[in-house]
């Protein structure tokens, strides 16, 4: 893919997570949910994040759990599997979107595991699933470590997926205990 789109598309999702992280009612609900020792609140984060969407501006279409079809040469259990999310950005082509996966976990550790999982699963769609995804990247929510940390997490998981370090973004939710990485 070229690496002009790559960054592009990189530039658009760290804004709108940026934003998206900024709001007041997602960092007090974050709080509650680390006071409270809550897990599993990766549907809440989707919804919430559904929510934002239909508000923004820069974003043209998005929708929710796509299904695709796997490579069963590949993937041997499962004919679908589902995309939390394509996102058209505005004024970008109409043809392609923008696929992103959420996650979250407590640890840093479980959830970027889960990211990199995700990310060697995306080489498991069927060949002609991929022409419809512009690109396709993890968001992760996990407490706070440093980017070292995330890079070494990544590089004890990575198979067949080629970490861009240029295309890592992690940064701490202001005001609470948990950053959001990107991937």
């Amino acid at each position: 893919m070229d690496n002009r789109i790559l960054n592009g598309d990189f530039e658009f999702l760290s804004e709108v997570f940026e934003n998206f992280f900024k709001q007041k009612y997602i960092r007090e609900r974050l709080n509650a949910i680390e006071q409270n020792n809550i897990t599993g609140w990766e549907i809440w984060l989707q919804v919430e994040f559904s929510f934002f969407l239909e508000e923004q501006e820069n974003v043209m279409e998005w929708q929710r759990e796509v299904a695709c079809n796997l490579d069963k040469r590949i993937v041997k259990l499962k004919d679908k599997g589902i995309i939390d999310f394509w996102i058209r950005e505005k004024n970008k082509s109409k043809e392609t979107m923008i696929a992103v996966e959420l996650k979250q976990a407590s640890s840093a550790q479980s959830c970027i595991t889960a990211m990199v999982k995700d990310l060697n699963k995306f080489n498991s769609l069927k060949p002609s699933e991929h022409s419809f995804i512009r690109s396709f990247w993890c968001v992760g929510v996990h407490r706070t470590v440093e980017e070292s940390t995330c890079i070494a997490y990544i590089n004890q998981n990575k198979q067949g997926y080629e970490f861009n370090q240029n295309h890592l973004f992690s940064k701490p939710i202001k005001g609470t205990k948990f950053s959001f990485t990107i991937l």
